[in-house]
């Protein structure tokens, strides 16, 4: 029986870890392409804390689905980037973490060259029921119907038990088509 308890604490104590771990990788992302945009807050990291706070309080909870980041020109949504988050049972596999952002970097790089952001919204999608976290306040997604929709199949940030994907909102350009 002890054993089972031991694995069963081993197990738990890797989940949490892998919950912390994708908490910072999608806060570390969500500034990156804040900063490519260039309307990231200067005292970023004197809010770190706060931002992590919501994502990984949820996680923990499993009640986050995906975390937002919403950027804006005026009052016009331009550009939207969500991450829809897959949590598993733990595993008893080795750990593996896996940071994989720079898989998006390039695109979000092309997509902020062509507009003149003025700022964005960090947000986290999650299920009914959750938690209030202090610092964080509920909120409406921006209409994003006039944007073209494009998922990454390969994961940007992975652990044994948590996978994120991304899916990018660009665009489309009103002449022929889509931009992008």
């Amino acid at each position: 029986m002890t054993v089972t308890l031991t694995r069963v604490s081993t197990s738990a104590h890797s989940h949490t870890r892998s919950i912390t771990f994708v908490a910072e990788a999608l806060v570390r992302g969500v500034i990156k392409i804040a900063q490519e945009y260039g309307v990231c807050e200067k005292n970023w990291a004197d809010r770190l804390e706060l931002l992590l706070r919501g994502p990984r309080t949820w996680l923990l909870m499993d009640q986050l689905k995906s975390v937002i980041v919403e950027i804006f020109c005026g009052d016009k949504l331009v550009n939207k980037y969500e991450f829809p988050i897959a949590v598993n049972a733990p595993s008893h596999d080795k750990e593996s973490f896996q940071d994989h952002f720079d898989k998006i970097m390039e695109q979000v790089r092309r997509e902020a060259a062509k507009v003149k952001a003025t700022h964005y919204r960090f947000l986290c999608d999650c299920k009914p029921g959750r938690v209030e976290v202090p610092g964080w306040s509920s909120a409406y997604f921006a209409d994003d119907s006039h944007l073209k929709k494009r998922t990454i199949h390969d994961s940007v940030v992975r652990t044994n038990s948590v996978r994120v994907e991304a899916t990018i909102y660009t665009q489309r350009d009103p002449g022929n088509g889509y931009v992008g």
